[in-house]
């Protein structure tokens, strides 16, 4: 079981230009810009017998403008209960301050409810539990195309 057991830990940094072409004129009363940025990301993960657990922070700004930036916090968990059985557990939080894709102008109710349009939001969170059970052969790397693994 020793190539089960595996720790890794990363640290990465992105820059890079980023095209928007708005829909909707912006807030910041854009149609289209060209922008810079970058990213930073730490994580790490730690694979045994049992399961998994992994887990990241990462912080992204753009450089025109430093105080539009999001920092984020992601965790989770994969644990075999038994052979083909996992229960897996996982979270995120960002805090949002880059949101300048967002239209200028009133939005609706029903554009709000139907996911057509967003709010300024300062963050954003969610929690997923699921439990997941896996079957076919050990020395099948492809068990069905047609499941899009």
């Amino acid at each position: 079981m020793n190539n089960l057991q595996k720790k890794q830990l990363i640290l990465s940094y992105r820059n890079g230009l980023v095209f928007n072409d708005y829909i909707e004129r912006s807030v910041f009363g854009k149609e289209q810009e060209l922008l810079f940025e970058h990213t930073i990301l730490s994580g790490g993960s730690v694979r045994q017998e049992w399961g998994n657990i992994n887990g990241d922070v990462s912080f992204n700004q753009y450089l025109h403008d430093t105080t539009l930036n999001s920092l984020g916090f992601y965790s989770g968990a994969n644990i075999r209960v038994f052979k083909g059985f996992s229960f897996n557990v996982g979270g995120n939080y960002r805090i949002k301050r880059n949101q300048i894709n967002l239209p200028a102008g009133n939005v609706s109710l029903e554009e709000l409810l139907l996911q057509q349009q967003q709010l300024q939001l300062d963050y954003n969170y969610w929690a997923t539990i699921e439990f997941s059970y896996s079957f076919g052969s050990i020395y099948n790397s492809i068990v069905n195309p047609r499941f899009n693994f």
